[in-house]
């Protein structure tokens, strides 16, 4: 009898072998479960104690923002300078997870591009 665990990795190879639509859409899934978990730590070191006053300011939505334009933009972690030194760690996460999930973005669109030349070359050849 087939357990849970390999009617998922199962259906996961299916979905995947669907081509580049299915790792791009795999990919922005994981854009949003990191973007997720790391607002989830930035949020609750902003309801600790130690949050300076400008930081409490932004309010739920404007930390998710934060976050979101450190994942995307590494460079958007000079915000933090006056941070605590837990909001200086959240964003360096942002940063590395950012950068990894663009880094496999640029591999998927490269791969995509190789494949489509490949066959163009083919077919001139026939």
């Amino acid at each position: 009898m087939a357990t849970f665990n390999k009617k998922f990795r199962y259906r996961f190879d299916n979905f995947m072998a669907k081509g580049g639509k299915s790792i791009f859409i795999s990919l922005f899934v994981v854009f949003l479960a990191g973007l997720i978990f790391l607002a989830g730590i930035r949020l609750g070191i902003y309801g600790a104690s130690e949050a300076p006053s400008d930081e409490r300011k932004m309010g739920f939505f404007g930390q998710v923002y934060i976050t979101f334009l450190q994942m995307t933009d590494p460079g958007n972690m000079a915000q933090d300078v006056k941070s605590s030194t837990g909001f200086k760690i959240a964003a360096i996460l942002a940063g590395a997870v950012g950068v990894v999930i663009f880094s496999m973005l640029i591999g998927l669109i490269t791969t995509a591009l190789d494949q489509k030349m490949a066959r163009c070359a083919r077919s001139i050849r026939r």
